[in-house]
């Protein structure tokens, strides 16, 4: 019988991490070297969002996401008095 299944990519398990946390008006949040970002999810208040390759700055608000485009630096920033942010990462 022959195995239509590359059995290294079937072995290999992603491990996905959700960090939530809240931010202060004006403070800043800066993705770790070592992090490959997701999703970044808006639960309270308004999230500005800059990334590394990306010509475009984003803002966002609660219900709202933004899905990053590659692994570069990831700097957001807190335009309300209290937000909560949800990172998913691995």
């Amino acid at each position: 019988m022959i195995s239509l299944v590359d059995n290294s990519v079937q072995n290999e398990k992603k491990h996905f991490e959700t960090d939530q946390f809240g931010l202060k008006k004006g403070e800043l949040w800066k993705s770790p070297n070592n992090f490959h970002l997701l999703l970044i999810d808006c639960q309270q208040g308004t999230l500005w969002i800059t990334q590394a390759g990306d010509m475009e700055d984003h803002l966002i608000e609660p219900g709202q996401s933004f899905k990053t485009l590659t692994s570069g630096l990831v700097v957001m920033q807190s335009l309300s008095d209290n937000s909560c942010v949800s990172v998913l990462h691995n």
